[in-house]
């Protein structure tokens, strides 16, 4: 399985125009503004998503010194046109702001669309749960539910061309079916069945299990693109702090971020250039196959749906319900 300096290296060459558009969903830290850098590397304009002005000002000024790096990599007769890197501000754990930064991205895209989605918002299971302000658990809403609406909204529009990559767990579901009627674990945890550890083992069994069914749902449903789910491994961000995680766990973390051997960066030369090579690199492109979803580990090794949406019942099950939350919750 390829390393990721192997994949650094086959991705040096890979060179985008400025019409190619990337969509990265929680893209303001972490993986996502790797993801994004990396793609602004190559020459493609970016669009990021997420809550936060300030981090996203600062984001953008290094999109755009990697776009000049990207002009700078490539002969005189090659220059092309100024990538266009651009912020969304939105809170994604709402339905209805997810509907209404899926139109704003629509419409500015226009008739050229955008060509990838890369969806990295959320992150862990949380210790404790927050409401949003019509009802669902907070974490449920951004790592799952909006991961589905806005994808799914962007696909309906057609604004999405070639695919969409989302960044979670893919294929770490149990074989026990998911409780359509209480997806957000809302009933279970009143219930005091949700006590750590075991919560949080629970629930990020229930996002791997819907992500895995609404990725392979998609691969289905639109054969000429590319659906992946993705797990990124232990990688440098804040993410045990952004959980709420209480202290020493987030010590920890950071101290297990600086084990080279345990861990990788966020950044291109990190983990930013496995999505790249799967999507951007024509070599990297030949792992992803349509109409079917692509469930990968950091190295690369492919994975299988989790045993609980192995059915297309089951996932049609799930992307029912999934509807109706986006419904009643917009």
């Amino acid at each position: 399985m390829p390393s990721q300096s192997t994949l650094t290296k086959a991705n040096e060459s890979v060179q985008l125009e400025a019409s190619e558009r990337a969509v990265v969903s929680g893209g303001t830290q972490g993986v996502g503004a790797g993801i994004a850098l990396r793609f602004a590397l190559s020459g493609a304009s970016v669009w990021i998503v997420g809550r936060s002005e300030d981090k996203a000002e600062a984001l953008l000024e290094k999109l755009r010194a990697a776009s000049d790096e990207a002009q700078r990599r490539r002969s005189t007769q090659q220059q092309q046109t100024q990538a266009d890197h651009a912020f969304f501000k939105a809170d994604l754990s709402s339905v209805k702001e997810n509907h209404r930064i899926a139109a704003e991205i629509s419409r500015r895209a226009g008739s050229r669309g955008v060509d990838w989605l890369f969806e990295c918002q959320g992150g862990p299971p949380p210790l404790s749960s927050t409401k949003t302000p019509t009802g669902l658990d907070a974490h449920f809403a951004v790592q799952c539910l909006s991961r589905f609406t806005l994808a799914q909204t962007l696909l309906e529009a057609k604004t999405i061309r070639r695919g969409v990559c989302i960044i979670a767990s893919p294929g770490m579901g149990s074989k026990t079916a998911l409780d359509v009627d209480d997806l957000d674990l809302s009933k279970a945890r009143e219930a005091g069945k949700l006590w750590a550890p075991l919560g949080l083992l629970r629930t990020g069994q229930r996002d791997s299990s819907i992500l895995d069914a609404v990725t392979q749902r998609w691969a289905e449903e639109h054969p000429n693109m590319v659906f992946s789910h993705l797990f990124p491994g232990i990688v440098a961000t804040d993410g045990a702090k952004n959980a709420g995680f209480p202290w020493p766990i987030p010590q920890l973390f950071s101290v297990v971020q600086k084990l080279p051997l345990l861990t990788s960066s966020p950044l291109p030369g990190g983990y930013a250039e496995v999505p790249f090579y799967l999507y951007a690199n024509s070599e990297g492109q030949r792992y992803q196959r349509t109409g079917e979803a692509n469930l990968y580990s950091p190295s690369l090794k492919r994975l299988t749906l989790s045993a609980n949406t192995s059915t297309k019942e089951a996932r049609q099950t799930i992307f029912d319900k999934l509807k109706q939350l986006e419904s009643s919750h917009a």
